[in-house]
């Protein structure tokens, strides 16, 4: 058996096995549960356009579907006559578990592959599923108390750690601070400030330190390396001004393309499209309305045999996803940067850029200022070129 990505083209298949967990679920006295029409088409159509929807497959037939997805369900913000094994770490959460009949272990190879993924994984169920809180059971969760759906629902809430893949705590380190600034590195996978996924944040971290911390410019989660934050609200709007001047803030980057640029250094300037809806950025031919103009100059710093490129990067603009986008147009897209077609993968999940160095007049002594951070040298692909550093 192997569990893969659900298609479109699974959802005959799909839609089957929902019916037969139905059928099941009224036969051992869980009726109302799914009812008759649980989950609805458009919500299993919503799992795939979101990539979070799983199939098991034997000898090329489903045999049961999952939703999985890493991040936060608004639903296990409250849980009451219990609490959860943890609060503040990243988890990973099942949905609209399902198997066909007669099928055996399939539920628990679910809860494994989706535990391997993430560490830290919850999921709910009804009181009346005396089945699923029995597998549950069996596979080691833990009963944590109860949450409430949206439509005011009871579920029993579960969950399960992996001690050895549990996330961890991540904490930017501090490179430089006085009364009115602080520059930190960022970690690979912590976000700059609060989103959707409710992990804590450099942001968070730096204002439960400090009291006060003005967010002057974003990294993607992704990305790790240098970042600025205002320590004083007289500096914070004249830090963002400054971050939009190219000479008086001038951030460098270090990257790893798949192989060497056309020319050692160059100079790439395009019109960005920004897609929020994809969350991706294109290079277009001509600028219109909702199109940014976007600058950048690069240097290669090494080659190595198999071609792997480091290059050093100053952006000029500060668009979104600016340097990922502007690579990839040229067929150079970084590497483990999936959305952008590099087919390399890193671990930990991410890609190779590392926002390498900050200069900028500090707000309130007017001295020229820069702090540099080194990517992580133990880590692929960064550590093939730890002897560029090391001189």
């Amino acid at each position: 058996m192997i569990i893969r990505k659900a298609t479109y083209g699974d959802l005959p298949q799909i839609l089957s096995i929902y019916q037969e967990a139905r059928t099941y679920m009224k036969e051992n006295g869980n009726p109302s549960q799914w009812g008759d029409a649980y989950p609805p088409v458009s919500l299993i159509e919503e799992d795939l356009e979101r990539r979070h929807c799983y199939v098991c497959v034997d000898e090329q037939e489903i045999i049961g579907v999952f939703c999985y997805f890493a991040g936060t369900e608004p639903t296990y913000e409250q849980i009451y006559q219990g609490h959860w094994l943890d609060e503040k770490l990243p988890y990973g959460v099942i949905h609209r578990i399902a198997v066909a009949k007669h099928r055996r272990g399939v539920a628990s190879a679910c809860f494994d592959f989706a535990l391997r993924a993430c560490g830290n994984l919850r999921i709910d169920t009804h009181r009346d599923n005396l089945p699923m809180q029995a597998s549950l059971a069996k596979n080691g969760f833990t009963y944590c108390g109860i949450i409430y759906l949206a439509n005011g629902e009871e579920r029993l809430a579960y969950q399960k750690q992996d001690k050895e893949r549990m996330p961890q705590v991540l904490t930017p380190k501090i490179l430089y601070e006085d009364k009115w600034v602080v520059l930190v590195e960022k970690p690979v996978g912590m976000p700059s400030q609060p989103d959707h996924t409710k992990q804590r944040s450099v942001l968070d971290y730096l204002q439960e330190k400090y009291g006060y911390a003005g967010l002057v410019h974003r990294l993607d989660t992704p990305t790790g390396g240098v970042m600025l934050f205002s320590r004083h609200q007289k500096y914070t709007g004249g830090l963002c001004n400054m971050f939009s001047e190219k000479e008086r803030m001038q951030k460098y980057y270090l990257a790893v393309l798949p192989s060497p640029p056309e020319t050692p250094t160059g100079e790439m300037i395009d019109y960005l499209y920004h897609d929020t809806k994809k969350n991706k950025t294109f290079v277009v031919d001509t600028r219109r309305g909702a199109t940014h103009l976007a600058h950048l100059t690069y240097e290669v710093l090494a080659t190595n045999p198999d071609g792997k490129t480091l290059v050093k990067v100053r952006i000029y603009t500060g668009r979104s996803h600016q340097i990922r986008a502007q690579f990839a147009h040229v067929g150079l897209p970084l590497l483990g940067d999936g959305k952008y077609g590099s087919r390399y993968k890193m671990k930990p999940q991410g890609f190779a850029l590392w926002a390498y160095e900050l200069q900028f007049e500090h707000p309130h002594t007017k001295e020229t200022l820069t702090t540099t951070s080194l990517p992580p040298m133990d880590k692929a692909p960064w550590s093939e070129f730890s002897y560029i550093f090391n001189q």
